[in-house]
């Protein structure tokens, strides 16, 4: 095992691979009464088509990632949910374009709670009746989101900025994709994808490391589990120029929405220079657009935004963009106004030394606050994992950023042809 101190932090990290190939991450936080555990798989909604080792493309249906998620708790004989909950336990899941992963919450009974993890997800069960009565559950939970009108404007946008890529796909599919997937079909995505060296385990906060890795190597040592050679996925240009620029939409809602979209032309990289950049762009966006600079006082004077303002600089694994959002009674003005401002915002007065300094300070406070909750570090962990950097190298890189790399970043990131809007009008509004 691997013991990594972070001075500036106070903390201490172990970490290690099982000989099945699991990797391990510990991160003791005696302070806290709870554990937080996560045990993440990385195959999600994006990876449905892959070519096994020496073998043909495979296809799966869209959304086969979140319903094998679904599927994962129900056993032949018990539910994984009554187990966690009989040891003091909550537990849930969650899937997004790149992993699934399975968590725990507990207080007591670390031991059993991590053996029902592990159990749960390392063996699987499916069959045809329990599949079948899954799709309807499943296809309810995509008609709620279709019902929810930010959900909608959010995907819209996926749509115009990759509209050749599956990033534009909801993660649960469709209705219709969802009656397509059969037992064969979640096996099939089990097989390649939920195996050990394809898993990560992250526990954060009070526990013994000795103990905590006694119980790991017996559980894993009980199911004879082994490494193997991951699929091939099928992957699409995310980069592509290829943007449909506006669209414009009707729902049951009483003001405009409005949702601008900047893709990033480049490829996002997942190593250092790729944190670099989204703690960057973080930055930008916060000296632009955070509540204490003068550009958002002046729209909201102007009535342009309110406190539905948003923005947020989101990534996968190869593909990143930023989203602003809002609700307005000036939508045009909002679009155009948000464009313009970005489009020079190499220029704009906010980007200054002074500004910068205020906008690190509040980014570190949020940093620190970050180890204030075992589920937001947990998260952040896993969110920023980055290869050979990581969560905990975030506040030495945060503060060793320059105003000339956030000018540079406006620069070239905030392009016109990488630029799309979708806004959502009240129905009545449709002439």
């Amino acid at each position: 095992m691997k013991s990594i101190t972070y001075a500036h932090l106070d903390e201490q990290v172990y970490t290690t691979t099982l000989a099945n190939g699991l990797q391990v991450m510990l991160l003791p936080q005696p302070a806290f009464h709870q554990t937080y555990a996560t045990l993440t798989v990385h195959y999600g909604s994006l990876m449905n088509a892959f070519s096994p080792d020496g073998q043909s493309l495979v296809r799966l249906p869209q959304g086969t990632a979140h319903f094998l998620e679904h599927k994962i708790f129900e056993k032949a004989d018990y539910d994984a949910f009554a187990l966690f909950s009989q040891n003091g336990a909550d537990a849930n899941a969650f899937t997004t374009y790149n992993k699934t992963s399975f968590l725990f919450t507990a207080t007591r009974h670390l031991h059993a709670n991590l053996d029902i993890l592990l159990d749960t997800v390392q063996t699987p069960y499916f069959t045809k009746k329990t599949v079948d009565k899954e799709k309807e559950i499943i296809a309810q939970e995509i008609k709620m989101y279709d019902d929810d009108p930010d959900w909608q404007l959010f995907m819209q946008l996926l749509r115009n900025l990759y509209p050749h890529h599956p990033l534009h796909d909801d993660v649960a599919g469709t209705v219709a994709s969802v009656h397509q997937i059969t037992a064969a079909d979640l096996q099939c995505a089990y097989d390649y994808f939920y195996v050990p060296n394809n898993m990560r385990l992250l526990l954060v906060g009070n526990f013994d490391v000795d103990c905590v890795m006694q119980w790991l190597n017996a559980n894993q040592a009980n199911k004879h589990l082994t490494s193997r050679i991951l699929p091939q996925v099928q992957t699409t240009n995310a980069v592509s120029p290829d943007i449909v620029k506006h669209t414009v939409c009707y729902g049951a809602i009483s003001r405009p929405k409005c949702l601008l979209g900047i893709k990033n032309l480049m490829p996002f990289e997942h190593n250092q220079t790729g944190l670099r950049l989204k703690l960057t762009m973080n930055l930008l966006l916060d000296m632009l657009l955070g509540d204490d600079s003068n550009n958002y006082l002046q729209l909201y004077q102007q009535g342009i935004i309110d406190d539905t303002f948003g923005y947020e600089f989101s990534i996968t694994d190869d593909a990143s963009f930023v989203a602003i959002n809002g609700d307005s009674n000036q939508p045009q003005r909002f679009m155009q106004t948000l464009q313009a401002l970005l489009q020079h915002a190499a220029n704009n007065d906010e980007l200054n030394d002074d500004h910068l300094s205020r906008v690190k300070k509040a980014n570190l406070g949020m940093y620190l606050r970050s180890f204030n909750s075992l589920e937001t570090l947990a998260n952040q962990i896993m969110d920023n994992d980055y290869g050979t950097v990581g969560f905990f190298d975030i506040m030495p890189m945060l503060m060793d950023i320059k105003l000339t790399e956030i000018k540079q970043l406006a620069q070239t990131f905030f392009k016109d042809n990488a630029f799309s809007t979708v806004l959502l009008l009240p129905q009545e509004d449709d002439k």
